[in-house]
């Protein structure tokens, strides 16, 4: 997550969505007395003790409200990006295995042990979206949403939103490649498609085998 107070907004990190290539590129417009808390590269946190304690940068929505002094939530204007949830779970995997030569040769085989965890679905990398992003009343409690698929074009619309110059994001902290012909079956579509269904539906993704399509062709903005 990060904070600033010299451009009044607030980035929600979403995990496997370029997060890290989209803090690369806001820095230098950072100024000394924003706010950032990671872990990748360099232990940051918030200057707020109830975010800090949790303990890495993918704040949800309703923890910042909850915790951010005074009305900054409300004040500045909060974004974050989101990513097609079949995609997204091939890159969480493949980071959560990097090193694994199981993985590597057998995927599909590593990936129905995972599912099969009622631990791998409570994990903060493998939490839906919707559900990091949510509100009050359960729907996303930022004013604009990028999609990772066309990364460059929603940054440049945000940043012209912010009144920002920025280079566009470059890849950064990617996860190993993997063959989807080699992991999808109708075991892990089924699963993708019941336990994202609120990604599909909130984000405007469609639920197609084995990787979705954006159907919303704009950035997502609360007027």
């Amino acid at each position: 997550m990060i904070v600033s107070h010299r451009h009044r907004f607030i980035f929600v990190a979403v995990p496997r969505t370029a997060t890290h290539a989209l803090r690369v590129a806001l820095a230098p417009v950072l100024g000394p007395d924003d706010w950032q808390q990671q872990r990748l590269r360099g232990e940051q946190w918030l200057p707020v003790a109830a975010l800090a304690r949790i303990g890495h940068g993918h704040v949800s929505c309703r923890d910042a409200a909850a915790h951010l002094p005074g009305d900054l939530w409300a004040r500045y204007l909060r974004f974050a990006f989101v990513r097609d949830p079949f995609e997204r779970f091939l890159s969480v995997c493949s980071f959560l295995n990097r090193g694994n030569a199981r993985f590597s040769s057998h995927p599909r085989e590593v990936l129905h042990e995972l599912i099969g965890r009622p631990r791998f679905a409570q994990r903060v990398l493998v939490r839906p979206q919707h559900e990091q992003l949510a509100g009050p009343d359960g729907t996303p409690d930022v004013d604009f949403i990028g999609h990772y698929e066309r990364l460059a074009e929603d940054f440049d619309a945000l940043c012209v939103r912010l009144g920002l110059s920025c280079k566009p994001p470059a890849r950064r902290n990617a996860s190993p490649p993997v063959d989807a012909a080699r992991v999808w079956d109708n075991r892990l579509v089924d699963w993708v498609r019941e336990f994202y269904a609120g990604d599909f539906e909130a984000f405007g993704y469609a639920p197609d085998w084995p990787a979705a399509v954006v159907t919303d062709q704009a950035p997502r903005v609360r007027r």
